[in-house]
């Protein structure tokens, strides 16, 4: 995936970090530099798109909004580092 600013719906999968609890802070993945920006929540949208029952089995779990401080390729596996 190659992330670059000004792109939306993009989503990366983490396991065992809470960037929702991490908002303004910098993080890295692959070569790729982020800031979280606000936690996510569940949205029409996704309703609109899912079965129902889906939104309700998200809340809580619908991750962290970030805004691309610099491009790079992100590959599955990298580490998220937090700067």
């Amino acid at each position: 995936m190659h992330a670059r600013g000004g792109r939306s719906r993009r989503n990366v999968v983490t396991a065992g970090v809470a960037l929702s609890s991490r908002q303004g802070l910098r993080f890295r993945i692959g070569v790729a530099q982020f800031r979280a920006v606000i936690p996510c929540q569940s949205c029409a949208h996704l309703g609109r798109k899912t079965q129902p029952g889906t939104l309700a089995a998200l809340i809580g779990r619908c991750g962290s909004r970030a805004e691309v401080i610099e491009d790079g390729i992100i590959l599955a596996g990298d580490v998220i580092q937090f700067l």
